[in-house]
This record gives C-alpha cells, structure tokens and sequence, in this order.
C-alpha cells in the first residue's frame, strides 16, 4: 500500500481539524443573511418632516439638513438616497440621462424646504437614509419616474400604494418613450 509515511500522519490529521474548526468558526461567527439585512431595515428611525436641501449627489441621492423652529440646522445633515426609484449614475461614473437626472433634481430641490417621510427601509448598505422626498406638495421619486429620468427600484415591505403609483409612471414613460425610454435619444447620446 502507498500512502503518506507514518510521520506525516499526524500533520495531516491536525490540518484536518483546524479546516474543520476553522469551517465551523466561520458558520458560528458570520452574519445570517436575513439578520444582516434586517439590520439595515431596522436602523433608527428619524423624525420625518421639514428638511433644507443642500446638496445634491445625483438624480437619486441629495444631502439635507434638518430645520428645527424654522432654523436650518446645518449640523444635522444626512445623505438621502430617493426610496422606490434608481436614477442613472452622474457621480462616479456617467451613464445615459445621468446628467439630465441631476439637472432635474438640482432644480426641483437644491436651496429648497422639503419633506421627507421614511418608510420601513430606513438605511441602505451606503450608510444613506432611504426616503420619499417632496417638494411643494409633489413626491419628487416620482417626478423623476414620469419624466423617464429614472426606473422603478422597489423592494417587499415598501409602500404599496407609492410603488403601485411608480409602476403606473413608469409605463406611461415607457409608452410615451420619455427620457432612458426614448432609445432613439439614447442610441445618438451613447455614440457620441
């Protein structure tokens, strides 16, 4: 019979049970999926309410800080990402429309007052607060779902009856071919 000499038995066996513990450890101490995202859905709740738009990231995600007594307070700024939507990227990297969803938002909320009301989400895996943002009385999620500057985003759990009004937008876009839906806009865009 060949096999191993006799003197490396016992190296073999002692690699065995450290891959064997070391296997077992890593079952023991890591996160289980749905507690981990759970985590992330039950993050603190804030206060909804009035908030000052100070910057905006992209057509998706603005900074805001909280007015308090009808004050500002720049100290208590968040990072809001727009729940039930994904606008085209215009920070990192540039993607079709992206500028234009920027644009959009920068107009409808930089400097401005807005509400944001949270929803069950609260915190995404960026450390962004997940909200639905309105500006003089109109959810803006949706203003950027209508004009096609961006997709339905939806997760279980959100609000049924916004998402239900998302979807409806988003296949009037689709319909109508506003903004990523007009592919002939977007074809011309892309090969330049």
């Amino acid at each position: 019979m060949t096999g191993l000499p006799k003197a490396r038995w016992p190296g073999v066996r002692l690699l065995a049970v450290l891959v064997v513990v070391a296997c077992a450890g890593w079952q023991w101490f890591r996160p289980a999926k749905s507690e981990s995202t759970w985590q992330l859905s039950s993050a603190r709740a804030l206060e909804e309410g009035r908030f000052h738009c100070q910057y905006v990231i992209d057509g998706d995600t603005i900074v805001a800080s909280k007015i308090v007594d009808d004050q500002v307070q720049p100290d208590w700024s968040i990072r809001v990402r727009m729940l039930g939507i994904n606008a085209p990227e215009d920070s990192l990297k540039v993607e079709t429309m992206g500028p234009e969803a920027t644009a959009f938002v920068k107009e409808r909320l930089l400097g401005k007052e807005i509400e944001i009301r949270w929803d069950k989400r609260r915190i995404d895996k960026y450390g962004r607060r997940l909200g639905y943002v309105y500006c003089e009385g109109e959810l803006v999620n949706l203003q950027l779902v209508k004009e096609g500057l961006a997709r339905v985003f939806n997760y279980p759990g959100d609000n049924a009856s916004i998402a239900r009004e998302l979807m409806k937008a988003e296949h009037a876009a689709r319909l109508e071919q506003r903004g990523i839906w007009n592919f002939n806009a977007v074809a011309s865009a892309d090969s330049q």
